[in-house]
């Protein structure tokens, strides 16, 4: 019996500590640390215009850069930008709609290009908590502006 209450014991304090840790999860990052993000969105759009199939494919891609600037009570302030952006649409009846590239040169006229190439130039910052959830973003004004 004796035995059987310890094996239950060890077990109990065994699963409350997983448990309590798996709540308690943080992060804990460096002032100066440096972090590099590559992220790729494929979508498809699948419309019905009187009565013909209408496939739309976008993909998106980005590459971020993200530096830890300071903490600020129980939250980190963050810089981050995009060093690339990439967007490819196509349609089944229209063929490619656009194709940008932030790292190929943007003609003067591609409007579409200027926005997106805005990206690449503007720093914007974040304040996150140390769980993981954001509390603000600035600068994304500075998106709005065409160059």
């Amino acid at each position: 019996m004796k035995l059987f209450i310890t094996k239950f014991l060890v077990a109990f304090i065994i699963t409350t500590n997983v448990i309590t840790e798996q709540t308690n999860l943080t992060y804990n990052l460096e002032i100066g640390s440096e972090f590099k993000a590559h992220q790729v969105v494929n979508q498809d759009i699948v419309k019905d215009m009187n009565d013909q199939k209408h496939e739309i494919k976008n993909l998106l891609e980005g590459d971020l850069t993200f530096i830890i600037q300071g903490v600020i009570d129980s939250a980190y302030e963050i810089k981050f930008k995009f060093d690339r952006f990439k967007k490819v649409a196509t349609s089944n009846p229209f063929g490619e709609l656009c194709n940008i590239n932030t790292e190929d040169t943007i003609a003067d006229d591609a409007i579409e290009g200027k926005i997106f190439s805005q990206l690449t130039s503007t720093d914007l910052s974040m304040i996150m908590y140390k769980n993981g959830k954001i509390k603000a973003i600035t600068g994304k004004e500075n998106l709005l502006c065409i160059i």
